[in-house]
C-alpha cells in the first residue's frame, strides 16, 4: 500500500516538474504592430447582436484595428531612408490611421509646441496633426544637420509642448532618432483607422449618404451625421440631434420659420464661424410626403444664415424616408 502511494506521489511530482518547464512564447514583434484579432470567437448570440449595431467605421479585413505608433514610424523611416520629412508625412497621410490628419508647414511656427520655440540643429521639418477628429494628435519628422545633437532636440521637444494645445492631455509620447531623422509624436489611446470615402467638399457627402444608408438602412439621423463627422476634411465640426421648430439656416430674424414634418433629425455644423457649411439629415415618418418636406427645406433655406458670410449652393437628396440638406459655397450659384 505504501509502495503504491509513493509511486503515485512520484508520478504527480514528475508531472508538476514537466508543467513547470513549459514557457510562454510572446507574440513576435510583427504580430503586435496593428492587429484586430479578437481574443475569443463570439458566441452565435453575441455575433447576432453585433450585426445589428452600425460600426463607426465599416470594418476592412485588410486594415488592422490598432496601431503601434513607434514601430510604424521606425518601419516607415527604415523603408524610406532618403525621403524628406514632407515626403514621409505624405506617406503617413495615405495610411488609414492618419487619413483625417492635416499636413502643416513649420515655416512660421511649430504646431503643438510653444509659439516661440525654435529647434536647433534642424535642417528640415514637417508635421501632421488631427484637426478633424478633435484629438489634436500630432507627428513631427525632423531631418537633422550633420553632427547635430539629436538627444538635446528630443529633450527640447518634450519640454516645449504647448499646454493649451488640447483640452484633454494626450497620454502617449513617442520620441526617437532613426538614421538622420528625429520623430516626435503625441497621441491618444484610442486611435482607430478610417476607411471608406472622405468628403473634402460638401457635395462629396451625397455619395457617402447613399452608401451609408445602403449598408445601414435603419440608421438614426445622428448616426449618419456622426459618420459624416469622422469622414470629412472640410472643417472642425460637431453634431447634435434636432427637433421640429426653428432650425439654424432657415428663415431669419424678420421672417421666423419653423421646420416641421420630420420625426428625427441631426445637424453637422462648424465648430467655429465664419463658415458657410451646414448639413442636416432628416427622417420622415412612413406615409408622410418626403418630397413635400424636401421642398419645405428648399423654400425656407437662408443662404446668408451666417451673418459673416454667404453660401451660394443648396443641395438636397432623398433616400427612402431620409432627406439630406446642405448649404455651402461652391462658386456655382446652384
Amino acid at each position: 500500500m505504501k509502495k503504491s502511494l509513493y509511486m503515485l506521489l512520484a508520478s504527480v511530482l514528475i508531472i508538476c516538474l514537466f508543467a513547470g518547464c513549459i514557457t510562454y512564447t510572446a507574440p513576435s514583434e510583427d504580430s503586435s504592430i496593428r492587429t484586430g484579432n479578437k481574443d475569443a470567437e463570439a458566441s452565435p448570440e453575441e455575433a447576432a447582436q453585433d450585426e445589428d449595431i452600425p460600426e463607426e467605421t465599416p470594418p476592412d479585413a485588410n486594415v488592422p484595428a490598432s496601431l503601434n505608433l513607434e514601430y510604424y514610424l521606425r518601419e516607415l523611416a527604415h523603408e524610406h531612408p532618403d525621403a524628406s520629412p514632407e515626403e514621409l508625412c505624405d506617406l503617413m497621410l495615405d495610411d488609414p490611421f492618419f487619413r483625417m490628419f492635416w499636413k502643416e508647414s513649420t515655416e512660421y511656427y511649430y504646431p503643438a509646441l510653444n509659439y516661440e520655440f525654435q529647434p536647433e540643429g534642424v535642417k528640415d521639418a514637417c508635421c501632421i496633426w488631427d484637426a478633424m477628429q478633435g484629438t489634436h494628435a500630432f507627428i513631427y519628422v525632423f531631418e537633422m544637420e550633420e553632427f547635430a545633437d539629436t538627444g538635446a532636440l528630443i529633450k527640447a521637444l518634450e519640454s516645449n509642448v504647448d499646454p493649451y494645445w488640447t483640452e484633454t492631455p494626450l497620454p502617449n509620447t513617442v520620441s526617437f532618432e532613426e538614421g538622420n531623422k528625429v520623430f516626435f509624436a503625441m497621441y491618444p489611446d484610442d486611435m482607430r483607422p478610417v476607411t471608406g470615402p472622405i468628403a473634402e467638399k460638401a457635395r462629396d457627402f451625397v455619395e457617402i449618404f447613399h452608401t451609408y444608408l445602403a449598408d445601414y438602412p435603419t440608421a438614426a439621423p445622428l448616426e449618419i451625421a456622426d459618420y459624416f463627422l469622422t469622414h470629412q476634411k472640410i472643417a472642425e465640426m460637431y453634431t447634435m440631434e434636432v427637433e421640429p421648430g426653428r432650425l439654424t439656416g432657415f428663415g431669419d430674424f424678420e421672417n421666423e420659420v419653423e421646420i416641421t414634418g420630420f420625426d428625427s433629425g441631426a445637424i453637422l455644423q462648424p465648430m467655429m464661424s465664419p463658415n458657410t457649411n451646414i448639413f442636416y439629415v432628416f427622417h420622415v415618418a412612413d406615409g408622410d410626403d418626403v418630397t413635400a418636406f424636401e421642398q419645405q427645406l428648399k423654400d425656407n433655406a437662408n443662404l446668408v444664415w451666417n451673418v459673416c458670410m454667404s453660401a451660394d449652393t443648396v443641395i438636397t437628396e432623398i433616400d427612402g424616408n431620409y432627406v439630406l440638406f446642405m448649404m455651402c459655397s461652391e462658386g456655382t450659384g446652384n
